[in-house]
């Protein structure tokens, strides 16, 4: 049954898919955990040649097995020290519920007729309340530039990460989302920055599918910011499954370049 259809079903079903929503697996995907731990390498498809891209492959070949691990959030070796991810925080949603509320109707707003009782409060209060039991695990909060002029203070943009389910193995997660957020003292809760060329970007030239079958990360080499990008199933963006990319911000074009591609072979 389509989550659509779900929805309709009335207020019993609802509450059900509340709990269901952020323990589901992606089972539209060719993946699985006994597939994960198959021992596989990456190969440089795309960017032979350019520095971040062999650094980028050696720490993937730090891992035992780098499919699940990056799969499901890029990981960086700790003794590659030319490269730094962020630093992610929790954010506590009782407090920023205008915040909640708004990032579910633009996730997916071709969905939003069949979506409509998530921003009624006491269903958004249900919502929320499942994200408490567990940790608040889904949605996070950094101060990383997504470009090297990023706004804000020392250049660092606002960014929101929204998780949409989870790995077989339990967090991290598959499906990610880098949301840009405008800070504005006028209302209670950051929001997103819609109007914003750099978040257009990320709808458009990032993840055109919106997440979907996708996860998305941050990382700096050298203090050059760049996003990584995970595809689990031929995706529009994505050269074909199993595949990992990374962009960069080119000045020349106004938006993102992908200079590193990656695919995931399983011998």
């Amino acid at each position: 049954m389509s989550t659509d259809n779900f929805l309709m079903q009335g207020g019993a079903m609802k509450q059900k898919f509340f709990s269901f929503f952020f323990t589901i697996v992606f089972v539209g995907t060719s993946f699985s955990f006994s597939e994960a731990v198959q021992a596989g390498r990456y190969e440089l498809i795309k960017g032979k040649g350019v520095e971040v891209c062999e650094a980028y492959k050696k720490n993937l070949e730090s891992f035992p097995d780098p499919y699940p691990t990056m799969a499901c959030e890029r990981k960086i070796n700790p003794e590659f020290k030319d490269f730094e991810k962020p630093v992610w925080e929790k954010v506590d949603l009782e407090q920023h519920r205008e915040l909640f509320r708004r990032l579910l109707r633009y996730q997916a707003p071709e969905r939003n007729q069949f979506r409509r009782a998530y921003y009624e409060d006491a269903e958004l209060d249900s919502f929320i309340r499942d994200h408490k039991q567990r940790g608040y695990p889904f949605i996070s909060r950094t101060k990383f530039p997504l470009t090297p002029y990023g706004k804000g203070v020392k250049g660092a943009d606002d960014v929101l990460m929204y998780r949409d389910g989870a790995c077989p193995d339990g967090p991290p997660f598959h499906a990610s989302n880098l949301y840009l957020l405008l800070e504005d003292p006028s209302v209670k809760d950051a929001m997103i920055d819609a109007a914003d060329r750099v978040e257009k970007l990320l709808r458009t030239e990032i993840s055109p599918n919106n997440g979907t079958s996708t996860s998305v990360g941050l990382f700096r080499y050298k203090d050059i910011p760049y996003i990584d990008k995970y595809c689990l199933s031929r995706q529009p963006g994505c050269t074909d499954k199993e595949t990992l990319i990374v962009f960069k911000y080119s000045p020349a074009r106004l938006g993102f370049q992908k200079i590193c591609e990656y695919r995931y072979l399983d011998k």
